[in-house]
């Protein structure tokens, strides 16, 4: 149950944050005719876009949330690390879209910008850097819980910095 809540979650935000990709594909002076033209309506779909995140980033939290509270019914939620995979896709995504939108900013940095684009842009940064938080958050708890329903495997256990050396050599050699 957990884990298709998480990965309908995780896809969701995939998506909202692949709409960004449009935006920082376009040339300053495309940007500066449509802001022109069109500021509201470039505001308005900027605004749109950091709410789609927003809800998303609100998932990925009370799907942390739940994973947090859900470890006393023993059932491991990324048995196969897909979960984890998907998440660090999201990550490395959002990371991607916030650097497009600080190119974007400083791509549009001229005299008389209308402040409402300027307002919408720093959101969408602000809301971005959120989403990466909760999906950091939420990677972290699902490796945390699952790590405590897994065997330590005895022969791979150092305790003191000798015994940490050993094992290193072992696996360097293929022990």
């Amino acid at each position: 149950m957990y884990t298709a809540s998480i990965d309908t979650a995780v896809r969701a935000a995939e998506h909202a944050s692949h709409r960004m990709s449009w935006v920082g594909r376009m040339p300053p002076w495309v940007l500066r005719i449509t802001i022109a033209v069109s500021g509201t309506w470039l505001a308005a779909k900027i605004d749109r876009l950091a709410d789609r995140i927003v809800q998303n980033t609100f998932r990925l939290d009370e799907l942390s949330a739940h994973v947090s509270n859900a470890s006393e019914n023993g059932i491991v939620v990324d048995p196969h690390g897909k979960l984890e995979d998907m998440l660090d896709d999201v990550i490395s995504g959002a990371r991607e879209y916030r650097e497009t939108a600080q190119r974007l900013k400083r791509k549009i940095q001229i005299t008389g910008m209308p402040a409402p684009i300027r307002e919408s842009i720093e959101r969408l940064g602000a809301v971005i850097d959120e989403q990466i938080t909760a999906a950091v958050k939420l990677r972290w708890d699902v490796l945390e819980h699952d790590a405590s329903f897994c065997r330590p495997a005895e022969s791979f256990l150092a305790r003191s910095p000798a015994e940490l050396d050993a094992l290193f050599d072992r696996i360097e050699h293929g022990a």
